[in-house]
């Protein structure tokens, strides 16, 4: 699997700018549904990371 500098900072960032929108929706369902943000937190990133990286293959 090689890719270009461009093309691997490009999903360096994708991945990124995924964990810095999963930690503000975590602290906004921490507020509001304490039990329900981890596990909703946990499936969001492990999605979002998952697409990111077939997206990029």
């Amino acid at each position: 699997m090689t890719m270009s500098n461009e093309h691997a900072s490009l999903a360096f960032k994708k991945f990124v700018l995924g964990i810095v929108i999963a930690l503000m929706l975590f602290a906004i369902f921490q507020s509001v549904f304490p039990p329900f943000a981890v596990g909703l937190t946990s499936a969001f990133v492990g999605g979002l990371i998952a697409s990111v990286y077939y997206k990029d293959m």
